[in-house]
């Protein structure tokens, strides 16, 4: 009885050397950051760098005014943070977006997604994804949550895409908002009421 005592003892004492930590602790790379008071629609639509856009002040909605955008990473999920002046969400839909350039190149192909409900679209709760547009257009549902470092988080499994493996850098990260309308996923984003200027890069780890 006592040896078998000991050998559960010990089997226990090996499960929990060998499971992972709960609630390691994310370490974040800010990758950008944009001015205050800037989601005025004052800027380039969406369509180049963000460099026409940071007209400050009469900003028209805090919840879409980008303040900070970045990324961590651990063995499981790669985790995109978007923070914004406010995390009340108003009325009206609207849409955040992260995009960045696999390392192999492309032109803004790789498209991390938030959507929230409001009264032009369809969706009844927050939906987040990563969007590929390098070789066609090919959703990676993901999860969406308000983010221990501010703002809200977007959650991808790394083993859905491999441009997020080990070692993989995401380039040239740029940050957009804008009114969202429409049916999940393939509503009609614009006018955009902010973008911001291209910020750095993201290695993979792990």
């Amino acid at each position: 009885m006592k040896r078998t005592l000991a050998m559960a003892a010990a089997v226990m004492v090996a499960a929990a050397l060998l499971a992972p930590s709960a609630g390691a602790a994310l370490k974040l790379k800010v990758v950008l950051k944009d001015a205050e008071t800037d989601a005025n629609f004052i800027n380039d639509q969406g369509t180049s760098d963000g460099s026409f856009g940071d007209f400050e002040g009469a900003s028209a909605s805090s919840f879409a005014d980008l303040v900070e955008v970045g990324f961590a990473n651990d063995k499981k999920n790669l985790y995109v943070h978007i923070q914004t002046l406010s995390t009340g969400v108003p009325a009206a839909g609207e849409g955040f977006r992260v995009r960045v350039n696999p390392a192999a190149g492309g032109v803004y192909c790789l498209n991390f997604e938030i959507f929230f409900n409001g009264a032009q679209n369809d969706v009844t709760e927050w939906k987040a994804h990563l969007r590929d547009l390098c070789a066609g257009d090919a959703i990676v549902e993901g999860e969406v949550a308000l983010s221990e470092f501010g703002g809200f988080m977007i959650t991808i499994p790394r083993k859905a895409h491999p441009d997020l493996g080990k070692g993989k850098t995401l380039t040239a990260t740029q940050a957009q908002t804008y009114l969202w309308s429409g049916s999940y996923p393939a509503g009609v984003a614009g006018p955009y009421l902010d973008t911001t200027k291209i910020g750095g890069d993201y290695k993979l780890k792990k």
